[in-house]
């Protein structure tokens, strides 16, 4: 836990020290009420907890990281948007019975997020050697769980 402690301050002060003359656009991930407190965390520590894991998780250097992060905004943003549409239509299907309507646009959201992703690839691999790129879904994968994890501790399950 101490290295991750050390690897976040790292990586929060190397971002904002990259970002000071040429800002990066934060990702655009949905960020609703819900998102911003489940681990009793505001958007900006989640967000630079995101940056210390997936840094680490791929074993980016110094310089990966500097092309590597805008990219992935880039990415994030457009995925985001994506997600957050998936995520309204989902709470619609839990509350009613779903329509076949409803099942198409899920269908249809779920291949807008493969197709940002395969958009990505060659952007990725440009700044990236390609074990590096395959390695961001598992860093994105194992920070979800790490946040499922922060919310269950604090709500004690």
């Amino acid at each position: 836990m101490k290295n991750f402690i050390c690897i976040l301050a790292i990586t929060a002060i190397s971002v904002v020290g990259l970002n000071a003359g040429n800002p990066v656009p934060e990702p655009q991930a949905p960020q609703g009420p819900e998102e911003q407190n489940h681990v009793g965390r505001s958007s900006e520590e989640i967000r630079s907890m995101k940056v210390a894991f997936m840094t680490s998780a791929m074993g980016l250097t110094t310089h990966e990281s500097q092309v590597f992060w805008p990219v992935y905004n880039k990415y994030w943003g457009e995925k985001g948007k994506i997600a957050k549409a998936r995520r309204e239509l989902v709470r619609k299907i839990e509350k009613e019975p779903a329509t076949d309507s409803q099942l198409n646009e899920l269908i249809r959201l779920l291949r807008a997020e493969i197709d940002v992703w395969e958009r990505y690839i060659p952007e990725f691999k440009s700044v990236l050697p390609v074990d590096k790129v395959a390695k961001i879904y598992t860093a994105e994968d194992g920070f979800k769980k790490y946040l499922l994890n922060l919310a269950n501790e604090r709500t004690g399950k």
